[in-house]
């Protein structure tokens, strides 16, 4: 009877140092791309959401998941812009009207992602991301921006690039070591839309 309770105190014993040492165990990294502003693993966008208070000092920051057509729909000349970071967006002819009518009326928008989707169709662009090499660089074509050897980046970022686009409407604002365009520019009446072809750039 004795041996019996000797074993199933070792049992017991057994089963919480398990439990303990699972409940310490060091968690895998999530290394899946969600760009969210609440996601704090390595392709979130917590790090980004939260400096953007420094970068744009007595802004008013706020993080929404709307659609497109509520985000731009009815706000006219409001003086303000949206920074979008996604993998692939989603735009319909109507989300693309009210994108439209938002930044005519004096507003920017800013949109990091690898697919561009319908929007690419309508303005006549195309986005590519060739594989992944070690390191990259990129460089602005603003000279108060540009570097002599540009801005260097590794595990495997800054590789999207666009591939076409209309050169007579569109500015180019960095390019990367092979001349490609990186980061572009479309004026829309009073104000712009700058596209990004890589989007892990602003993750964390």
């Amino acid at each position: 009877m004795r041996s019996f309770r000797v074993l199933f105190a070792i049992g017991v014993a057994l089963i919480i140092l398990y439990i303990v040492s699972e409940y310490n165990r060091p968690r895998p990294l999530d290394w899946r791309p969600t760009f969210s502003f609440n996601d704090k693993i390595p392709y979130g966008a917590y790090v980004l959401y939260n400096e953007l208070h420094h970068i744009f000092p007595g802004s008013q920051i706020t993080g929404t998941n709307d659609d497109f057509y509520d985000l731009f729909h009815n706000k006219p000349d409001t003086g303000s812009n949206y920074i979008i970071v996604t993998n692939f967006i989603r735009f319909t002819k109507y989300d693309f009207k009210e994108l439209s009518n938002y930044i005519s009326a004096g507003n920017s928008v800013f949109v990091a992602a690898e697919n561009f989707g319908m929007l690419g169709d309508t303005l006549n662009f195309a986005a590519e991301a060739p594989p992944v090499t070690s390191t990259n660089r990129l460089n602005f074509t603003n000279t108060n921006l540009k570097r002599a050897n540009g801005y260097k980046f590794g595990n495997g970022l800054a590789v999207g690039y666009f591939a076409r686009f209309d050169t007579t409407k569109v500015t180019v604002l960095a390019k990367n070591e092979d001349g490609k365009s990186t980061l572009i520019k479309y004026r829309f009446g009073k104000g712009s839309l700058c596209l990004c072809a890589d989007p892990k750039l602003f993750t964390n």
